[in-house]
């Protein structure tokens, strides 16, 4: 009977997750749904362990390969990140491991289907997305000597647009781990309040004011800020290595910059507007609000500020 049951519950959140995959197909919708489809893959597979929760992503994966096999790289890529974070949460693992747990489902995700468009649908999105740009950049240029720019500007500054470009792609890799950072919190976060509701169960994130990265961090920066010194060569596999690391842990620094923000304002308890505030303002004016926030996550982490200021409390 229980066997039944749990091969029903795993048919019912396989085609939810059917379901939600057609969601794909609306243009408006499929970013949102990026973060809903790990989600019944957490359920089950919190609640019955790993191994049944493989069988459901198994069979989600025969049924989109039937509907089209486009959606199969997809689903094994969700089934993936749902596969880790359900069995973090059937573990008991704390907030922050599980979404690593998520992070590294989303990162093996992501790599599994640009290798499997490139092998089996002869697909490269990397020379896709330079293809595009490049065009994007020659519409330009052409529409600028239109209205008068000279052919020598012209050539510098598309020499200039294509050298960004070029830079751009050889920072994916940063790209991707940031992405799958930020999907693997939303879909955390959302499942967590799933199982509360459906399972009464206690699941959630600590304040963000606590959160505290180690300080070997601060040592991996400054290494790997050394490193970039060293390296000169953009085209070298070590140049490519130290800027995609050096994004990482700049936004990983920058996080806690802002974590020390929420902790400073309910320390000093001022208003909860102050915290948000800052972050909007961030986003408005990076170029200068940035770079401080993230030298505010250096100290921060370097002189365990928040401790000073708990002693002297």
């Amino acid at each position: 009977m229980n066997n039944t049951k749990k091969l029903t519950e795993g048919a019912l959140l396989a085609g939810i997750y059917l379901i939600l995959l057609f969601g794909t197909l609306v243009p408006f919708l499929s970013t949102f749904m990026m973060v809903l489809l790990p989600i019944p893959f957490v359920i089950y597979t919190s609640k019955h362990g790993v191994k049944p929760g493989m069988l459901v992503v198994v069979f989600a994966s025969l049924i989109s390969m039937i509907l089209t096999v486009i959606y199969l790289p997809l689903t094994l890529m969700m089934g993936a990140a749902g596969l880790l974070i359900g069995h973090a949460i059937n573990k008991e693992r704390t907030a922050y491991e599980t979404w690593a747990y998520g992070t590294l489902g989303f990162i093996g995700g992501l790599l599994f289907t640009l290798a499997f468009t490139q092998v089996l649908l002869g697909v490269n999105f990397v020379q896709e997305i330079e293809t595009i740009a490049t065009d994007q950049v020659d519409w330009y240029i052409s529409l600028m000597e239109g209205v008068g720019l000279e052919s020598g500007e012209a050539v510098d500054m598309e020499a200039l647009f294509i050298e960004q470009i070029q830079y751009f792609i050889k920072l994916m890799p940063a790209f991707i781990a940031i992405s799958a950072v930020f999907l693997a919190f939303l879909t955390q976060w959302i499942s967590y309040k799933l199982l509360n509701r459906m399972y009464n169960k206690k699941l959630y994130f600590p304040p963000f004011r606590s959160l505290k990265l180690p300080t070997s961090i601060i040592w991996l920066y400054l290494i790997v800020i050394i490193a970039s010194l060293i390296s000169s060569d953009p085209n070298s596999i070590m140049y490519v290595g130290v800027q995609n690391a050096l994004i990482i842990l700049e936004m990983l620094l920058v996080i806690q910059g802002f974590s020390f923000i929420f902790f400073f304002t309910h320390y000093k308890k001022w208003s909860k507007v102050i915290p948000i505030l800052s972050i909007v303002l961030t986003i408005l004016f990076p170029l200068f609000l940035l770079y401080f926030v993230r030298i505010l996550g250096i100290i921060d982490i370097g002189l365990n500020l928040r401790a000073r200021l708990q002693k002297n409390k």
